[in-house]
């Protein structure tokens, strides 16, 4: 008896933790995956409870970066946490061509240690040593006008 008492006192902490820590995730769209200097990367980031995937609006600030290969932010924005919030970065004509990773958190998710991350390329024509820019997502669809896709 005592066995089950004490399981069932652990199972409802549990659970009462859980509720109270909310753990939030994140997700964010951006419109491609490749961009040159002088573009805007528009995105569109989403706050959402880890359990639920309910909305949540808790944190007022979204902050959003792109980082570099050697793991130094080369660009900084930050958003307002609201519904229908989303935001901008203009790609600046003196990044260099490469492979960076876009990443976005609030600051309860980097409390703990959670960070939404995604890769993107950059590729300056300008530059005078081009490198290699491998993006890591392939975004392709096929949409009939008909409504019947053709062999």
């Amino acid at each position: 008896m005592r066995y089950y008492l004490l399981s069932f006192l652990i199972l409802v902490s549990v659970r009462v933790f859980a509720q109270q820590a909310q753990t939030e995730n994140m997700y964010v769209h951006t419109d491609k995956a490749l961009y040159m200097p002088g573009e805007i990367l528009w995105f569109k980031p989403y706050v959402v409870h880890g359990e639920t995937r309910q909305p949540l609006y808790e944190s007022s600030v979204i902050y959003v970066e792109l980082i570099n290969n050697e793991g130094s932010a080369v660009l900084q924005a930050k958003v307002e946490n609201k519904p229908g919030a989303n935001g901008s970065i203009y790609i600046p004509q003196g990044i260099s061509t490469g492979n960076y990773r876009f990443m976005a958190y609030t600051s309860g998710m980097k409390e703990q240690g959670l960070f939404f991350s995604r890769p993107l390329g950059v590729i300056n024509p300008y530059a005078a040593k081009p490198a290699a820019v491998h993006p890591r997502e392939v975004d392709f669809q096929l949409f009939p006008e008909g409504g019947t896709l053709l062999h």
